[in-house]
């Protein structure tokens, strides 16, 4: 994948995480299951091994719990308490810093 669908596919994430509407428990996993989920690992590990490690750690909060009716994230995240809802937002939103950081750091060397 290329930088410019990472990049749009983090925006999307962020687009629905702040600005969309509903509570946060419902903004989140439809952030994650439209714009982050749809990320491979390996696409965050080539911009940098950091960012593909928080990228997986995030996964694997949002596969926790299986349910196929409602989606896995969706079901994970109807466990979590409100502080780890919050945790996982501010997660995603450092995750997408630091993938504009890395990119324009690429960009800027070649």
């Amino acid at each position: 994948m290329s930088h410019a669908y990472i990049q749009e596919r983090m925006e999307r994430t962020i687009a629905i995480l702040t600005l969309g509407t509903g509570t946060l428990r419902e903004r989140l996993p439809e952030a994650y299951d439209e714009g982050f989920g749809t990320i491979a690992i390996s696409e965050f590990t080539d911009i940098s091994a950091d960012i593909g490690s928080q990228a997986h750690r995030l996964r694997n909060e949002m596969y926790q719990n299986s349910n196929s009716e409602i989606g896995d994230a969706q079901a994970s995240i109807l466990q979590m308490d409100e502080e780890k809802l919050t945790s996982m937002a501010e997660t995603i939103l450092d995750i997408s810093s630091a993938v504009d950081g890395e990119i324009y750091e690429i960009k800027r060397k070649s």
